[in-house]
């Protein structure tokens, strides 16, 4: 039997407080719309909002964070995360409330 799945998102997060991030999407599927642009995302709402490059940056600096490289995929009908780290590791969560913490 084989095993497979689906991506559904790819994206570069940059966390700024517990509710809000910047993010750029490189795969968002099922809204072309969010692909390849920079989105201020709040995890409570739901909401997002399309940012310009420079306002992505300000953002970012201002709050002095750190992308996480972010993969959403389906597994069967489950959607989980994956977070790969900046040393190749891998941080496996499947919603928002089990997120890896930054251990900073």
């Amino acid at each position: 039997m084989k095993n497979y799945f689906t991506v559904k998102t790819l994206y570069f997060k940059y966390p700024l407080d517990n509710d809000w991030s910047v993010r750029f999407h490189l795969i968002f599927k099922g809204s072309n719309r969010y692909q390849y642009k920079w989105i201020l995302k709040s995890h409570s709402t739901k909401e997002y909002l399309i940012l310009k490059k420079e306002e992505a940056e300000k953002y970012i600096e201002k709050y002095d964070t750190k992308p996480k490289l972010i993969l959403g995929f389906l597994l069967g009908d489950i959607f989980k995360k994956v977070e790969v780290s900046s040393i190749g590791e891998l941080e496996y969560f499947t919603d928002m409330e089990n997120e890896p913490q930054n251990p900073e």
